[in-house]
Order: C-alpha cells, then structure tokens, then sequence
C-alpha cells in the first residue's frame, strides 16, 4: 500500500511541477479523479521525457527503453504485482503503481496506450516507425491518433460523461488534436532544431513555405 501511496503523491508531483494549468484544473475534482488524472499524466510526461528531453539517452537508448515499457505494461495489466523493479527507468518504475492501479480502477482500454507507445517510436531516429515530417493532414493525424487523440478519450472513463460515452469520444478526440496542434505550432522551431516538422507539406507548400525558412 505503501508503495501505490507514494507513487500517486509522485505522480501528483509531476504534474504540479511540468503541467501547471492541469494540475489546477484538477483540484476541482474528487481526491480519486484528481489522483487518477496525476497517474495518468505522470506516465505520459515520463515517456515523453524519454524521448525528447533526456540529453544522456541516444536515440537507441530511447527505443530500447520504450519498448521495456511496452513489456512492462503487457505484463503489468495482467498481473499488476508481476512488474519488476528493474523492468524500465526508475523514473517510469515510480509512476507505474499508480498508473497501473487508475487503469484497472476505470477499466481504461489498453489498446490507447500501445496507441500511444507507438506514436513516441515516430520520433526515435533509428526505430522503424519513426517520422521526421508528414506529407499530409491525414498522415499527421495517424501520429496524433497515438500523441493526442487517445489522450482525451482515455479521460473520458476518469472524468466521466453526462450521456452515452460514445457520443462524447468524438469530442474527446478532437480535443486532443486540438490541443496539439496548438503544441506544434508553438513549438515549431524547437521541432525543427530536432529535426522534426510536424505541420504537412502540402499545407506548408500552399501557403509557399518550406522548411529552410
């Protein structure tokens, strides 16, 4: 028990100290939602961490470590008591009880977060699904499925709906693409220096800008 309570204050800890604004928002709900919403936050700023912010990690390093958290999870949504130690980075070991704990708790689907698991492998250099552009809108949103979409809907079991939960995933959905696209036209040149565009050529070729700019 122990164990679970310390990883949901360092999940909460996490999004007090990366995610402002949404941990605000989250004291307006029950102490359960609020730890859930902490949880799942806490696990993917960790990922995302692993991949974009880490200096130590090569590009190898960061895939071998997301699929350890791919294994993890396998294993983890069978048998909670099942995942080792050292089964990935001890930043993520941290976060896992709590997230392992809310996913079962709201019967979140799994499939979102191997949605998403993939969706960071496409911006590791080296691993087969990786992208650093994105010719069209249709091809970006398959990215965005993965980085954002399932984000919002994964909300949905947390938060709760006032009608059918399926006629709230579309929204859910396209909030999440919302709040990333409004990501990466903030954060365009920090892409860039990382040697990703993310807005789709075709788009940036109708409006006569290219990424040498």
């Amino acid at each position: 028990m122990t164990e679970l309570a310390d990883s949901y204050r360092f999940c909460g800890a996490v999004t007090a100290e990366h995610g402002r604004t949404y941990h605000l928002a989250t004291r307006l709900l029950p102490e359960r939602r609020r730890a859930a919403v902490h949880s799942l936050y806490g696990f993917a700023r960790t990922v995302d961490d692993i991949v974009d912010v880490d200096p130590g990690r090569t590009a190898g390093d960061c895939a071998a470590e997301l699929d350890r958290i791919d294994a993890a999870l396998r294993l983890g949504f069978t048998d909670r008591n099942a995942v080792g130690p050292d089964a990935c980075a001890p930043e993520m070991r941290r976060v896992l009880p709590a997230f392992l704990d809310t996913v079962a708790s709201f019967d979140i689907p799994h499939d979102y977060f191997f949605a998403f698991l993939e969706s960071m492998r496409m911006d590791v250099p080296g691993t087969a699904e990786h992208r650093a552009e994105y010719g069209t809108m249709t091809e970006l949103r398959t990215y965005m499925y993965g980085s954002a979409v399932v984000i919002g809907l994964q909300m949905l079991p947390v938060l709760g709906t006032t009608g059918p939960v399926a006629d709230a995933e579309p929204h859910a959905a396209a909030l999440g693409e919302a709040f990333q696209l409004t990501n990466f036209l903030r954060d365009v040149g920090e892409d860039l220096d990382r040697g990703r565009v993310y807005l789709p050529a075709d788009e940036l070729a109708a409006f006569g800008v290219d990424t040498e700019v």
